[in-house]
């Protein structure tokens, strides 16, 4: 379930949270035979993906299903479908960033996982952002079950007795080239991402049907023919206003059972949920006058429709909703129109939610200096910050749990020197060489205030005596590097 966050008047924070890929230091066991059968590997799997989707805010969104010369146009619900599943070994499902193919891979899932369909079938899940092309896919999914299924041959042998679907997320983010630490062709029987995107895994596996999503025009990556192509068209009107619909009663149902309603979504968007067709009715009006000059193909992406909800909800202040789904989209559409908008705003990129990216952040950042748009206060929450496109900013740049590489404080300073500005380091390591301090000149930092809290110690960075002080000046840690 997504967590739902009260957003402050000036604040612009991605909501929803998502799953971080979770990994154990363990090897499975595979020098033994397998004491699992059909049935405990099947259960296993299922109460592992009971929780990946979420099966009342689906709705059906507009694909187009082509195999050889046939093309049609119908709903994700035809994939959904036992006849959809019987009829096609092969499928990549195309689609825009923010038109649903994660979420409906996730689906489908916790649908099998919860009994509804495809009872007859075992289905695995793949996420393929942090493997290479010799991931052995057993492997991983022994490490991601986390302990509950054994060996890598109690699932391959469930893969040879039964009918199989593997659902391959994300081939645009597959590294082209092989990562050796992530590949683990050590095992006697291994069924590679390569062998899956190549179509070599029959012989082992002649049972075994792979779905795999793409973005259109991913290059270097290749899913081998015959296969049956989805393409998702996103939501129609009809089908954004019946989401809307399913949503707001589910947040509506979760804030009767609230304690404290506040802690959800804030007493404004209660009173309004409690309303739900007068809510939805001032919310197309909000959607037809904030993207009236969108192209129509944008407005389609069921991404959009969910944070245009989540903004309307954690503030009813049109403009926190139009940054939001700005924010979202920007490094795909029209930044040049809306990027002036974030002037003077507060905006938090967290790695924690399910629509940050590397991508989008590096995109968003860029644009802000190239349109000399100076933000009101930055966090970067988490891994991956931009480091060289960071733009001008009023109040305060913080980096909360960052992993910041060596020595790129300095460059953090150079690139602020001479300016007015807060810098907060939290739980976040940070270095500097005695020789940069040398060739440092310490008027040009008379400006900047660059703090560090770790746990309840709080420190400030004396740049003439070039250490690290606590608040009360008294006691000095010492945080210099002595190497170049």
């Amino acid at each position: 379930m997504e967590r739902i966050q009260s957003e402050s008047s000036n604040h612009i924070q991605l909501c929803p949270c998502t799953d971080r890929r979770q990994s154990v230091d363990r090897r499975p066991d595979n020098t033994q035979e397998s004491v699992e059968d059909l049935e405990t590997v099947e259960k296993a799997l299922k109460e592992h993906y009971c929780t990946a989707g979420e099966l009342t805010f689906y709705t059906a969104c507009s694909c187009v299903i082509k195999r050889g010369h046939d093309e049609h146009t119908s709903t994700s619900n035809e994939i959904i479908g036992e006849q959809f599943f019987k009829s096609n070994k092969r499928v990549i499902i195309i689609g825009e960033e923010g038109f649903g193919k994660t979420y409906l891979l996730q689906y489908v899932l916790q649908q099998w996982a919860t009994g509804i369909i495809l009872n007859d079938v075992i289905l695995i899940y793949i996420k393929l952002e942090s493997l290479s092309r010799n991931s052995c896919i057993l492997e991983e999914v022994v490490k991601s079950t986390k302990g509950k299924i054994q060996s890598t041959k109690a699932i391959s042998s469930a893969l040879q007795e039964k009918d199989a679907l593997v659902l391959l997320d994300g081939v645009q983010n597959f590294p082209l080239e092989d990562n050796p630490q992530t590949s683990n062709l050590h095992n006697s029987n291994p069924l590679t991402v390569e062998s899956l995107l190549n179509n070599t895994y029959h012989s082992m596996f002649p049972n075994l049907k792979v779905w795999s999503t793409f973005r259109p025009k991913v290059g270097g990556v290749t899913f081998k023919t015959p296969y049956t192509s989805v393409n998702l068209d996103g939501f129609s009107e009809p089908q954004r206003k019946t989401y809307w619909r399913n949503t707001v009663e589910v947040f509506k149902q979760i804030c009767l059972k609230a304690t404290t309603y506040g802690d959800l979504i804030g007493e404004s968007s209660v009173q309004a949920l409690l309303s739900e067709s007068e809510l939805t009715k001032l919310m197309e009006a909000s959607w037809d006058n904030t993207f009236q000059q969108l192209d129509m193909k944008v407005t389609k992406s069921p991404l959009l429709a969910y944070i245009f909800l989540l903004g309307y909800l954690g503030k009813m202040d049109f403009d926190l909703t139009e940054n939001v789904c700005i924010l979202a989209l920007c490094k795909k559409w029209k930044i040049a129109d809306w990027c002036p908008k974030f002037k003077g705003k507060d905006v938090l990129f967290d790695r924690d939610n399910l629509y940050y990216s590397k991508e989008l952040m590096n995109g968003f950042c860029t644009s802000c200096l190239n349109f000399q748009v100076t933000l009101g206060n930055l966090t970067f929450c988490g891994n991956y910050p931009t480091y060289s496109c960071l733009p001008d900013v009023d109040g305060e740049l913080k980096f909360e749990y960052v992993e910041l590489p060596q020595k790129y404080f300095f460059n953090l300073i150079q690139h602020y020197a001479g300016k007015s500005l807060k810098i907060t380091f939290i739980e976040t390591a940070v270095s500097i060489t005695k020789q940069q301090i040398q060739q440092t000149n310490k008027e040009k930092y008379a400006g900047l205030t660059v703090c560090s809290e770790k746990g309840k110690k709080k420190y400030q960075f004396n740049f003439n005596a070039a250490n690290w002080e606590s608040e009360d000046g008294k006691t000095a840690e010492t945080r210099v590097e002595s190497s170049q």
